[in-house]
């Protein structure tokens, strides 16, 4: 509904006085149909249209969340942001190509004049990592002979039964568990990210 206030879909956070959300609801499902026919120009500018100037008024950081694929949404997404992060699982069976044509994909909408000029690939994140496997270690070989330094974060998030222990409770992770491997991790990576932004404003 266009005639909402974005300010009264964004919502305070219970542990953390400094962070805000807009959460997920079931409706989104039903949308991608109806900004597919709005055409590519208005389809995927939603998000800027609606989104990127409060947040930047309003927030330091503001961090999209996205599903797994290159939809209707992470197109919005994409369209809306200076830069994207791609998470990438160590112990999955995801071709080392098929991350390359995301972050092509990512770099496309950066350089086309009717897409999101400026916007970049800022690093490629490692997720469920388990330091115990082979398998672990193998692809992570594999992505930094792929991928240059600058482009991957240095810190990894573990696999860690926390994490799925916190979701079940419907917990962040650091309520759940805060001394947990799963969340030190979270907190270095938040550190690093600051850290990458800071230089480059």
């Amino acid at each position: 509904d266009k005639h909402v206030p974005i300010a009264d879909c964004i919502y305070s956070t219970e542990f953390e006085q400094n962070l805000h959300c807009i959460p997920n609801v079931p409706d989104t499902a039903t949308l991608e149909p109806e900004l597919i026919q709005k055409g590519t120009k208005e389809g995927f500018n939603v998000l800027r249209k609606g989104l990127r100037n409060y947040a930047l008024e309003n927030f330091d950081i503001t961090l999209l969340d996205n599903p797994p694929n290159m939809g209707i949404f992470v197109v919005n997404s994409l369209h809306c942001s200076d830069f994207a992060i791609v998470p990438t699982e160590a112990g999955s069976t995801h071709s080392i190509r098929g991350l390359i044509k995301a972050v092509q994909f990512i770099k496309d909408i950066g350089n086309d004049p009717e897409g999101n000029p400026g916007l970049s690939f800022l690093r490629l994140l490692v997720t469920k990592m388990d330091g115990r496997t082979s398998v672990s270690h193998i692809i992570l070989d594999q992505l930094k002979a792929q991928f240059r330094k600058d482009h991957m974060f240095e810190t990894a998030i573990p696999i860690n039964t926390s994490i799925q222990k916190a979701e079940l409770m419907d917990q962040t992770i650091f309520e759940h568990d805060s001394k947990s491997t799963a969340a030190k991790a979270y907190r270095e990576l938040a550190k690093e990210l600051i850290s990458i932004l800071e230089k480059q404003e």
